[in-house]
């Protein structure tokens, strides 16, 4: 297939199919690469995507290689939520691509000299100055891609250079000789970043999982801190109005100024109380601070299935506490006070001594009771776990980003908080929320990262410079031998002088020693190549008339393998087309002769019956050989037919459980093995693929043969076993269920009757034997 049209073209005319299979390849392990990026931190991702496309780059060319960047790079989208990711990588395949495209240079350096001269800026106008992310995390990504970038290219590098990946693809050689001085840079660079990025990885992971713990232990201590000044600022106050119960009981809820009295010095010893109310069960006011008119019914009713303290519905800044008063197990009424929660709200920010961190109480209906949050004060229905995206660290410990999708997701991990929710106690049925802000942990982070990876990047690049200048000189030794040794036998011939050159280096001046001794034995060795060459012509001579010879005999062998394959096919067909006509005569025949068989036996049954008196003994005993010859010989015709129909009637494989048809077996053979007192031991049989007609009527032929050939005196016992087995052979027995390594499985019935003799083996299964 010839392929005109130019895009195409690029991939290749002849393997077309092979070169665009490699390329979407490629592709799809660029996406993978980027799908399966390593986290190094809070929304900083080390990518691997631009590996496979600077493969393509290097095979296909700048503009499949910009193809693959866009298609490679617009994962990131996903990954961070914006495109700016995509503009600087497709840059970077287009600059890499257009400098190969001019010269053949080192991947890397190229690579190296596009981020720091056009990615790194790129990269502060960006995020910098157009989406205007914190400082910071500009210089995290201003230094992280950069040296995720060479990084890359290195692995890139490396792969190109040592594996045949323009065979796989079917693409031109991208260079002719594998170069030494590359070679030698790569592995520099590749011995100080590997070991360099591999601690980092480790020293971030560490520095996070030890950031996070301790995070999870301080709020463990605050929540802990909280709840107990939570209940300790509870507890007085439930227990003045229990106090306050307990002298409303001994004077029976009557109205007494002693009980106003009460209730007006609780009042004025917890300033938190807005009201107190000592209330009847008919909801009528008995004492009262602020007073109240008498006989005054109030809203608050009393619980009347508890004897216990009750927690009443907080409303916007108040909260409400009723106490039971019971007597005989009598509800008389009950206490209420109503508190203020506004000390509570300045307790919890008191708690803290930090304003950036966040409580907030609610009840058992996620109603707010107090918070640090103005905007949450008296709201209902509240859930800390709505409106962001979750990341647990433990069952009640979480990390909360905010929802905002379209931020960057460095922004929404900047703006996280990390969020610890459990339940007070049973003192108080509330439940303690506490946020912590993520953005002093990030900075702290960011500054550790920013400085490892500029330490990184800086030693990378110094490590290009140094790597380059040093292959350099280790290489350029090597390149004048390569010109001085080059057409080295005609310059032989031609007499001139093979100037070649000094090294310090011990290789390269034994090399230079082995060239010139090389030089010296060439000269002598010319005259010896012609007569060698001269022998070889006639031995070539030889060997292409010993190879004609051998051409002749193998048409000769090929023509008798042809004539003998066609007069094997010939005896195969002839051998099916007596096999067709034995199965259909055993199966005619065994039909044709039931006819007869039953007719000499109907008539022979009428003959005894009618005519059996009369005729003597003697034709007594013949009539009854022929019945029972002919009984015989129906037994055989019926087992000539069940034969027949082994291969003419035979049933697609299905699956079946060889333990419910050895059961049906034994149902049908029950009233058998009562008579004669046997038993049948069975174990778990598989399911396998057979034909069930078949499976039924060998186990049938063989338990009832086991039955029938029995030892007299000894009680018939029948055993059916099975045993797995692999392709190798037998690895022991095993439990029902279990299958070997391909499926295999060895059935045995066996039975203590008379047996056999093992010389008869060789026809124990052959038809009528």
């Amino acid at each position: 297939m010839k392929v005109t049209h130019p895009v195409l073209k690029r991939l290749g005319s002849y393997h077309f199919p092979r070169s665009a299979l490699a390329l979407a390849i490629l592709m799809a392990a660029g996406l993978a690469g980027n799908y399966f990026s390593l986290p190094l931190f809070f929304g900083v991702d080390f990518l691997f995507g631009s590996i496979a496309v600077l493969i393509v780059v290097r095979l296909y060319g700048i503009l499949w290689g910009t193809v693959a960047s866009a298609i490679v790079s617009s994962y990131t989208y996903i990954l961070w939520g914006h495109l700016y990711a995509i503009a600087i990588f497709i840059g970077e395949a287009f600059f890499v691509g257009l400098l190969l495209r001019r010269q053949r240079q080192n991947l890397l350096l190229l690579d190296g000299i596009y981020w720091v001269c056009i990615g790194m800026p790129l990269i502060w106008l960006f995020y910098g100055a157009v989406m205007q992310i914190p400082p910071t995390s500009v210089w995290l990504i201003f230094l992280k891609q950069p040296v995720n970038g060479i990084f890359n290219a290195l692995i890139a590098s490396l792969l190109i250079a040592h594996l045949p990946l323009h065979k796989w693809a079917n693409r031109p050689q991208v260079g002719t000789t594998l170069s030494l001085r590359q070679t030698l840079i790569n592995l520099l660079v590749a011995f100080v970043f590997f070991p360099v990025l591999t601690l980092m990885v480790f020293d971030s992971r560490r520095v996070l999982s030890d950031s996070q713990a301790q995070i999870q232990v301080d709020l463990t201590n605050l929540s802990s801190t909280i709840a107990t000044e939570l209940e300790f600022w509870y507890q007085p106050h439930l227990q003045a109005l229990e106090e306050l119960a307990r002298v409303a009981i001994q004077s029976d809820l009557m109205p007494s100024e002693t009980l106003q009295e009460s209730t007006q010095l609780v009042h004025k010893s917890f300033k938190d109380f807005r009201y107190l109310y000592i209330v009847s069960a008919s909801r009528k006011a008995i004492a009262a601070y602020p007073p109240l008119s008498e006989g005054d019914k109030i809203n608050s009713e009393c619980p009347i299935n508890s004897s216990s303290p009750v927690l009443g519905k907080a409303g916007r800044n108040t909260l409400e506490i009723k106490v039971p008063t019971v007597t005989d197990q009598t509800h008389l009424g009950c206490v209420v006070g109503e508190i203020a929660l506004e000390n509570l709200n300045q307790l919890l920010k008191a708690a803290t001594g930090n304003p950036e961190v966040q409580i907030t109480l609610t009840d058992q209906n996620r109603y707010v009771i107090a918070t640090t949050i103005e905007t949450r004060v008296g709201t209902g229905n509240f859930d800390i776990r709505q409106g962001g995206e979750l990341h647990p660290l433990s069952p009640i410990t979480f990390q909360r980003l905010p929802a905002e999708q379209n931020l960057p997701l460095m922004v929404r991990w900047k703006k996280s908080f990390y969020v610890r929710q459990q339940p007070i106690g049973d003192l108080l049925p509330w439940n303690l929320a506490i946020e912590v802000p993520a953005a002093p942990q990030i900075d702290s982070l960011q500054n550790r990262y920013i400085n490892h990876l500029a330490v990184m990047l800086l030693i990378g690049i110094l490590e290009i410079v140094l790597a380059t200048i040093l292959s350099q000189r280790i290489v350029k030794p090597l390149a004048q031998l390569k010109w001085a040794t080059s057409n080295l036998p005609n310059k032989l011939l031609q007499g001139g002088a093979i100037d070649l050159p000094h090294s310090g280096v011990i290789e390269i001046k034994s090399l230079t020693d082995n060239f010139q001794l090389m030089v010296e034995s060439l000269k002598q060795n010319f005259t010896e190549l012609r007569q060698a060459n001269q022998q070889l012509t006639i031995e070539i001579i030889e060997r292409q008339q010993a190879e004609e010879e051998i051409r002749r005999l193998n048409e000769h062998l090929e023509q008798r393998v042809r004539d003998r394959t066609a007069e094997l096919k010939k005896a195969n067909r002839e051998l099916e087309r007596s096999n067709l006509e034995l199965q259909d005569f055993a199966y005619v025949a065994s039909h044709d002769l039931q006819e007869p068989l039953r007719k000499i036996q109907s008539f022979g049954d009428r003959l005894q019956g009618k005519f059996g008196e009369a005729l003597t003994d003697k034709g007594q005993d013949y009539l009854k050989r022929m019945l029972n010859a002919a009984g015989r010989a129906r037994v055989l015709i019926n087992d000539l037919l069940s034969f027949s129909r082994v291969t003419t009637k035979a049933q697609p494989f299905v699956p079946m459980n060889l333990t419910e048809v050895v059961q049906g077996v034994l149902l049908d053979l029950e009233v058998r093995i009562e008579e004669i007192g046997a038993k049948v031991k069975l174990t778990d049989l598989p399911v396998v693929d057979a034909d069930p007609m078949q499976m039924r009527q060998l186990f049938q032929n063989l338990v009832s043969n086991a039955l029938k050939f029995r030892r007299e005196g000894v009680t018939p016992t029948v055993e059916i076993q099975v045993r797995f087995l692999e392709e190798q052979g037998a690895q022991g027995s095993r439990g029902a269920g279990e299958q070997g390594a391909h499926q295999l499985c060895q059935i045995s019935v066996a039975d203590n009757g008379i047996g056999f003799e093992e010389k008869y083996l060789d026809r124990i299964f052959t038809v009528f034997q």
